[in-house]
Order: structure tokens, then C-alpha cells, then sequence
């Protein structure tokens, strides 16, 4: 929405002024350089001078345009929400043209827009008002069942019971010790578009679940009498919630209305006109009306045997051999065929005739009024009404669905009910079309719209002349489902005085209530029903939901121990009471072992609608014990605490310390519940050597949630490699020491051998390798987004010469873009050997882990590439400098920058050819490197940041092929 607050006009206006100034003054000095650039005769290098000075003076323009948008936008979000809604009308932001996808669980006076919505495909006026009206409905419906249900779930002191409450020390963080009905309900504060898939979500609307975890925990727990408390443990009540698995015992229907009703009918005409075009091979009906054009097949045979194609002429009439003139022009297929039939017989003498029709006419109709395509058409003469507005592409939501008139000359001759054909297959009244008929479709009446719970919720069309109870309106709708409260319909008027009105019915008292134009029944389905039934889970053979009998008694749902699962907790089962009326819960709590010991004669508590039974396994209520060992171990983590176990068997079970493992002196962290039921840590200073070798005081018995932490030797380090490669005496990996050399390795290798080049030398480190990919992706990242801006840039451009020329920059962009994306990098450090393997003066390397050298052979060329005639490799010679090798290569071409020529040397650096001298000397496996004039691109700025990337490229490609990597 705050997008569409940026295209205001109000906002729009106060921003203008400012970008305004600057775009016209930058205009007016841009101008007057082009002029007084025109006049002059000036060179290349003026223009292009002149070039960069009106680009520099078009900067605050393009900044202010730039940051036009960005200040739209904040001043658009520093507004008040009334504010926002008014501008966004404005901008022709409007719910009307818009429909509800869902509408969120919203307290009335929040300030959040309570739908999120999307554009309709192609709606009407009628739906859309529909729409806006379903919208408001939804959310107050939500928002009155969200309440009602929240509060109908608060008792009346929402705090705990002071006997309920944990110890301090075993309270759950602040955030967790809320009441769970205090707060919202989780789907009201998110967007649906945010919500988890439907079938893994709550129903949306139903709220927090009335049986919530930790309020059960906690009324269970303040029933208990002090003993009961005294056997639960710590470690029970942590893990005590984990044994509820609880369903909702009542069904609340949210009251839910399609908020995408659509108008009744008019998707018939949706699909392929030609599948009701009417069919030449079906028979001809009787009351077929003949005219120009039809044609008769007449046959004889007998006396005199013949074959005719007769085609009734302008006149009408048709030309019968033997019997002259026949005017067949006006009268039906059953009239002409006696009438030939009697001439024959009269005309030939013991002839008999078969009649037949042959091809029919094409008719010429007029579809007129609110129809998708008005005009004439041609169409077959068996056509219908129906036929001609399939022809016309059907009839416009604006039009009559129910008064489809044909005219002919001038005159009303029949009318469609195109409602009793899609309700009933009534085709009774869609009469045949003659030539020069008119069907025409006035605008649609009055309509009423059908919510909820109804086998068709649409928007439909009365008919004039008549009046419509509520009832008749719902046989239109198919009448209610089985779940529809009928008791319970609203009707949404409005009325003409423009006031909005809601009127209760109930349809089992009164059903005379007559509809008026624009009324919207509203069928809410029933609400939740209160099952009789009762809930058994937990460990038990048989779970599951059973109905409530009368007298119904705990020993009818657990008769013996045989329904019963092993290792069940027989202290006492769990039954969950709700009151039908406040929600309050209730828990009871009566012994199973003592009522399966008494043959349920102590206590059979009598079982109430919607009772749920929990029976508890031992192992929930008595959770499996554990130990956890960290640090320099093999396998970290949480371990089962067995009988007598100690340090000893816990480094067994966790694979034994690692080789870095200072065995003298371990941590064991011990938490211990003092009297007082405070937690207390004891920290325990453990020897692993000495319990390893079966020490008994070291050997430390270990008790519940212990934390065994194996500490490293200090300072210690992994072993690291290096690898070395070519023209050495030993190459291989090497295992290297903390702050060992290039000169020290290169030593341990047996030195050089006689034909190694030390001067192309490659050295690569991987931590290198990593940042050179991360800026890799960072510069392609920044290149795709001014790609990006450029074709939008151009998309504008009308100048076919002008957007060709710019489409050149662009393709340039892009081929460096894909350039970048297909290279690797490989984390190469430039390093500067002399002839015996050692670093020149000044420079300091120490080895680390992964690192990598390759020495190569001399080689006997070097390379030229670029803007020459002949980019080769060249045999090197000693005398060889760099001009030498630009004429040996044919010469610079003419789009070569004789100023910008550089070397790349065989060990990576670059001369530039700059200085003092310009003849520079060429050693083996250098590159020289011409490069392309940057006078030659438009956009001077954009190609000179290519051209740097793209000699990065070539700097580091031209060094492998030199050294023979690639």
C-alpha cells in the first residue's frame, strides 16, 4: 500500500519543485555546451571533454531524481493511517477494485488493515460492491467469535494458585510463565500469506486451543495434596507437559461466508462458441420455417426416376419440373414437403416423391444491447436466441440474464428466461431466429447475493413483475446445506435512503421476508456442536473418542489391566473437565492402581459430555536419566546414565578422548536440589589418566544430568600441509612447522633443479581463494543490477541508431558478466623470487595450512595479445624489448591505445609501460598486452569500470598460459 501512497499527486507535488530546479538548470547548461559545441570546430578529445563536463552537471538532476522515489516513500510512511487510506484513493489505490483473498483476526481498533488483498481478474461493478460488503462482514464476524471464545476461556482470576506455583529455581523464563489465554491468538497477528499451509495450521478463527499445556500442568498440580507433591520430583514437572496429547473437545465453527461471490449464470458463455453452433446433420424439425437460400432435395421414383436440388429463390418460390412455380417462401418444413408431394402425384402419373432438405440458409441477425461483442452476425437458419448470443460472445455482466428479448420488425415477438434453462434445461422459449431479427439484452435488474451455507453462493437476478420471499431467493441458491443454521439468517439491506440495515430471520417462524435490490442473505453454518462423547488417549490399547452413555462410569472405558499397555502409570490417571457454560477447567485426578486393585469399587468417578482420560506410561513420568560429556572427545553429546556408571564408561561410550586431550585435569559440572528445593552447581576436578587406569577415587561415580567436560592441551595445533609442485628436487606435501618459510621448505625439498624459473613462480593460499570468490560474486551482483537499470533505461529509447549504439554497451556488460561468472578463482599471491628460490629484500612470507607452489620450467616465449595485428607467441630472445615485439606482432591496429600498452611479467606484477623509460625489457614468459581505444564506447564511465575488470581478467589468464598451468 505504502508503494502505491508514493504515485499520490499531494505527495508527488511537494517533492516535484525541488528535482525540478536542478533537472531545468542542468538542462539549460547542457544546452548551451551542445550549442556552442556545434559552432566550433573543435576535436575528439574537446567533444569528449565537453561530453564529461555536461554529464557531471546532469548529477544533482539524476541524484534528486534518484532520491525522489526514497523520500516518496518515508513521507508516505511517516503518515497517519487515516492519511495513508485517503492518499491511497488518491492514487487510485481503492478497495473497490479489489478482492479479499482472507481476512485476518483483527481487534476492531487495531490499527492494522485487517484483509489482505489482491487484484481481480475482470469483475464487475456488482460483484465488486458485493465484495467490499462480504469484507467488513468477515472481519466483524471474526473478530466477535475470536472474543467470544477468548473470553467465554478466562477465569475470573486469571492468576495461579499460590500452591500451583513452581519453586523459583524451576520456573520457566518470564516469557513462558504467561497465561496462555491472556495472550493473542497466534493466526490473528499474522498475514495469511504468512500462515503455515492450510492443512498443518488451526482452523483459522477457532483461537487458542482451551485445553493449553502449561495451565493444565498447573491446575493438575494445585489439586495435588502436599504428599502427591512431595513424589514428583524436579525433573517430572520439567518434563510433565510432554505426556499431554490434547485434542479440542468441541467443534467451533467459525461462522465462514465466501467473500468471492460472483454473479450467477453468466460463466456460460465461457466457453468455445462453436460447441453450440447448431449441427448441419441433425434433422430438420417440422416447424423449420423455409426461406431464400434453403435448398429441397427432391426424389423420384417409380413412372419416372430423378433426382432434383431445388433453391428457393429471392421470390421465395422454387421451380417443380411438370408442375411450374411453387411459392414455398414463409411456410414450415411439414407444409412445403405435403405441398410437393400433392403437386407430384397431381403432375406424373404413378411417380412417387421423397422430400428432404438439402443445404439451409444463412440468416443475417443483430445482437444488440449489454452483449460482450454487439453487431450483426451470420448465422445458421436453425439458430436460436441462445445460438446468437453464443455468437455475440454472450451477455455482459451489465446485462439481463433474465429478459433476453428478440425483436422483429419492430415488434417483441418472444422473451428469454435464460434462468430457466440453467436451473431447470427449460428451452421451451428459445424460439428459432429469422433474417433480419434483433436480439436484444437490456441491463440486469435487481439482484440479491447468497452467502454461506447454500449449494450455490452467487450473485442473481430477479425477475421483473414479480416478488421473491426469502425462501424462493434460497431455491435459486439450491437451497441450504445440511449444516446451515436456518434459525439464524441475516439480511444485509441497504436501504434507499443509503442507510445499512441488518435483519434478523429465522426460517423455521417466519419465511415471507420479501428480498429487495441489493439485499445480502448471509446463511451462517450451525454452531459448534456439542458432542456426547468422552476421550480416552495415552497408554492404552484402545484409544479413541466413545459416546456417552447414560450413567456412564470410568470402569466402562478401562474395565481391566487387559486394556492397559505396559509399564502404565498406575499413581493416578488424568480427567480433564471443562464446564459447558464458563470453560473453567477442571482436573481429577483418582488412582488407577487402587481402583484396578479394588475392582473399581473405591473410585469410579461417574463421566461427564466431553471428558477427557489421560492414562500416563512410567517413562514419561519417570524420564530415562542421562550424562553429557564435551570438548576433546570423539563424540560429543547427551549419553543414557546407566547403573554404577562412571567417568571411565562414559569416555568409552563417547569413543575415547581425542589426541589433543589434556587427560590430567577434567571439569565434572554437578547439579544437585539442596533441601530447600534450590538447584546447586558443584564443580568436581576429575584425573582421566588416573580413572582410566581403573583409579577408584578418580573414577568418579556419575549421578543424573552430569556434564563431563574434556579440556585441550594448550596451545596445540592440528598438523599442516603444504604442497609442493614442478621444478624441485623432492616435490610432494609436506607437514610444515609454525612460522616455517618458502626458503626453509624449498630447502627440506632438496633445492632447485637445473631447469627451474623461480621468476614465474606460483603461489596460491586458499583463505586467498575465498575472498577472491566473495569479491567475484559481490562485482557480478553489482553488474547484473546496472545491467538491469540499463535495459530499463532503454526500454524508452525510440531512436532505432541511437538504441542500437547503446545496445552495444550492453552487450559488453553482459559478456563480462558471464565472464565473471564462469571464472574460478584460484587465490594466487604475486610473489617476487630471485634465481636462487629466496624472496627478494623487503618481503616476508610464513607457510600455513593448504598452501601451494609451483615452480615451472623456463619458457622460451612470450606472449602478445590485444589490439595487434597478430596476437601470438613469440620466440624469446635476449635482445627483445617491448617495441620489438609489437612490430614483430604486425604492429598496433588503429583501435589500439598506444598510451595505455603494459607487461604483464611472468610472476604476475604489471608494468604500464610509464615513466622514464619506454622501451621496456622482455624476459621469458612475459606478456605484453594492447588494449582497445575507450574513446570508441558511448557510455565512457560504464566501459572504462569494464575494461579494468576485464584487464584483471586477462592479467591473470595470460599468467597461466605463460606458465603453462592452463
Amino acid at each position: 500500500m505504502l508503494l502505491s501512497l508514493t504515485e499520490s499527486p499531494r505527495i508527488s507535488e511537494m517533492l516535484r519543485t525541488r528535482s525540478i530546479r536542478a533537472t531545468c538548470l542542468a538542462a539549460i547548461k547542457i544546452n548551451a555546451l551542445q550549442n556552442n559545441m556545434e559552432r566550433s570546430n573543435m576535436n575528439r578529445y574537446g567533444k569528449l571533454l565537453v561530453c564529461l563536463l555536461a554529464g557531471v552537471l546532469s548529477v544533482p538532476a539524476l541524484i534528486s531524481a534518484a532520491s525522489m522515489q526514497d523520500e516518496q516513500l518515508k513521507m508516505a510512511t511517516s503518515l497517519s493511517k487515516k492519511d495513508q487510506r485517503a492518499l491511497a484513493k488518491e492514487a487510485g489505490f481503492s478497495a473497490e477494485s479489489t478482492r479479499v483473498r482472507g481476512a485476518e483476526l483483527q481487534k476492531p481498533d487495531s490499527s492494522v488493515e485487517p484483509f489482505d488483498v489482491e487484484l481481480l481478474s475482470d469483475p464487475s461493478s456488482i460483484e465488486l460492491s458485493i465484495h467490499k460488503r462480504l469484507m467488513k462482514f468477515s472481519a466483524m464476524s471474526n473478530d466477535a467469535l475470536q472474543y467470544q471464545e477468548a473470553d467465554s476461556r478466562k477465569p475470573k482470576d486469571s492468576r495461579k494458585p499460590e500452591d500451583s506455583r513452581k519453586p523459583e529455581d524451576s520456573r520457566k523464563p518470564e516469557d513462558s510463565r504467561k497465561p496462555e489465554d491472556s495472550r493473542k491468538p497466534e493466526d490473528s497477528r499474522k498475514p495469511e500469506d504468512s500462515r503455515k499451509p492450510e492443512d498443518s495450521r488451526k482452523p483459522q478463527g477457532t483461537g487458542e486451543y482451551i485445553n493449553d499445556d502449561r495451565r493444565l500442568q498447573s491446575a493438575w498440580v494445585g489439586h495435588l495434596n502436599a504428599d502427591s507433591k512431595r513424589k514428583i520430583n524436579l525433573a517430572d514437572r520439567k518434563r510433565l507437559q510432554s505426556v499431554w496429547n490434547d485434542e479440542r473437545n468441541e467443534v467451533m465453527t467459525k461462522v465462514q461466508v465466501s467473500n468471492e461471490l460472483l454473479q450467477y449464470g453468466y460463466n456460460l458463455f465461457a466457453g468455445t462458441p462453436t460447441t453450440f453452433e447448431p449441427a448441419s446433420e441433425i434433422p430438420i424439425p417440422p416447424e423449420y420455417v423455409l426461406g431464400p437460400g434453403d435448398e429441397l432435395a427432391i426424389q423420384l421414383y417409380g413412372s419416372r426416376d430423378d433426382s432434383l436440388e431445388l433453391v428457393v429463390d429471392r421470390e421465395g418460390v422454387i421451380e417443380l419440373p411438370s408442375a411450374g412455380p411453387l411459392n414455398v417462401a414463409g411456410q414450415n418444413y411439414m407444409q412445403v414437403k405435403a405441398l410437393i408431394s400433392e403437386k407430384i402425384r397431381q403432375n406424373i402419373i404413378g411417380a412417387t416423391v421423397s422430400v428432404s432438405m438439402g443445404r439451409l440458409r444463412s440468416m443475417r441477425v443483430f445482437v444488440l444491447g449489454d452483449v460482450n461483442n454487439p453487431g450483426s452476425y451470420l448465422v445458421s437458419g436453425l439458430s436460436t436466441i441462445s445460438n446468437a448470443l453464443f455468437v455475440s460472445g454472450g451477455v455482459s455482466k451489465k446485462g439481463s440474464l433474465r429478459h433476453v428479448i428478440l425483436k422483429r420488425s419492430g415488434r417483441n415477438i418472444a422473451e428469454l428466461d435464460l434462468y430457466d434453462f440453467l436451473l431447470k434445461g427449460d428451452s421451451r422459449h428459445d424460439v428459432r431466429l429469422q433474417p433480419g431479427d434483433v436480439v436484444f439484452v437490456p441491463p440486469i435488474g435487481q439482484v440479491v447475493a447468497v452467502a454461506g451455507e447454500v449449494v450455490r453462493p452467487a450473485i442473481y437476478e430477479l425477475k421483473k413483475g414479480r416478488s421473491y420471499p426469502t425462501s424462493d431467493i434460497l431455491k435459486l441458491a439450491g437451497g441450504t446445506l445440511a449444516t446451515a443454521d436456518i434459525q439464524h439468517i441475516q439480511i444485509d439491506r441497504i436501504k434507499k435512503t443509503g442507510d445499512n440495515t441488518l435483519l434478523d430471520l429465522d426460517l423455521t417462524v417466519k419465511k415471507s421476508e420479501l428480498a429487495t435490490d441489493g439485499d445480502l442473505l448471509l446463511i451462517y453454518p450451525v454452531p459448534g456442536i456439542k458432542q456426547q462423547l468422552v476421550h480416552l488417549s495415552g497408554h492404552v490399547k484402545r484409544p479413541g473418542s466413545f459416546g456417552l452413555k447414560e450413567d456412564m462410569h470410568l470402569s466402562d472405558l478401562i474395565g481391566s489391566e487387559a486394556d492397559l499397555l505396559p509399564s502404565t502409570f498406575l499413581d493416578y490417571l488424568i480427567i480433564q473437565r471443562a464446564d459447558p457454560l464458563s470453560g473453567e477447567i477442571t482436573i481429577l485426578q483418582p488412582s488407577l492402581g487402587e481402583m484396578l486393585r479394588s475392582d473399581f469399587q473405591s473410585e469410579n468417578p461417574l463421566l461427564h459430555a466431553s471428558d477427557k482420560v489421560f492414562v500416563l506410561s512410567n517413562k514419561a513420568m519417570r524420564p530415562m536419566a542421562s550424562v553429557n560429556i564435551q570438548g576433546a572427545i570423539q563424540y560429543e553429546g547427551e549419553y543414557p546414565l546407566g547403573k554404577k556408571m562412571r567417568v571411565s564408561d562414559l569416555l568409552l561410550a563417547a569413543g575415547g578422548p581425542k589426541e589433543e586431550a589434556y587427560l590430567k585435569e577434567a571439569e565434572l559440572t554437578r547439579y544437585e536440589i539442596n533441601q530447600n528445593d534450590v538447584r546447586t552447581t558443584k564443580h568436581i576436578v576429575v584425573n582421566l589418566e588416573q580413572a582410566l587406569a581403573g583409579d577408584p577415587d578418580a573414577n568418579v561415580s556419575l549421578k543424573a544430568d552430569d556434564v563431563l567436560m574434556v579440556r585441550s592441551i594448550s596451545n596445540w595445533r592440528p598438523s599442516e600441509q603444504v604442497e609442493l609442485k614442478g621444478e624441485v628436487k623432492f616435490p610432494g606435501v609436506y607437514t610444515i612447522e609454525n612460522g616455517e618459510t618458502i626458503e626453509q621448505l624449498l630447502q627440506r625439498a632438496g633445492g632447485l633443479t637445473d631447469y627451474a624459473y623461480v621468476q614465474a613462480a606460483i603461489f596460491t593460499r586458499e583463505s586467498i581463494r575465498v575472498e577472491q570468490e566473495k569479491q567475484m560474486k559481490e562485482a557480478a551482483t553489482r553488474l547484473q543490477r546496472e545491467i538491469a537499470q540499463m535495459e530499463t533505461a532503454y526500454s524508452s529509447i525510440n531512436d532505432p541508431k541511437i538504441l542500437a549504439n547503446k545496445m552495444q554497451g550492453l552487450t559488453s556488460a553482459q559478456n563480462v558478466l558471464d565472464t565473471l561468472l564462469e571464472l574460478e578463482p584460484q587465490g594466487r599471491l604475486l610473489i617476487d623470487m630471485d634465481a636462487t628460490g629466496k624472496l627478494r629484500a623487503g618481503s616476508s612470507l610464513k607457510l600455513t595450512d593448504g598452501d601451494a607452489l609451483y615452480i615451472p620450467k623456463r619458457p622460451d616465449q612470450v606472449m602478445v595479445m590485444g589490439e595487434v595485428f597478430n596476437q601470438t607467441a613469440l620466440l624469446y630472445r635476449q635482445d627483445l624489448n617491448r617495441d620489438d615485439v609489437l612490430e614483430l606482432a604486425g604492429g598496433m591496429t588503429a583501435m589500439a591505445d598506444a598510451d595505455r600498452v603494459y607487461i604483464i611479467r611472468a610472476n604476475g606484477y604489471v608494468d604500464s609501460g610509464r615513466g622514464w623509460s619506454r622501451n621496456l625489457d622482455i624476459y621469458p614468459g612475459d606478456t605484453v598486452v594492447v588494449p582497445q581505444k575507450l574513446e570508441t564506447f558511448n557510455m565512457l564511465d560504464t566501459a572504462l569500470d569494464w575494461t579494468k575488470v576485464m584487464m584483471q581478467i586477462a592479467l591473470f589468464s595470460a599468467a597461466m598460459v605463460t606458465v603453462g598451468v592452463f
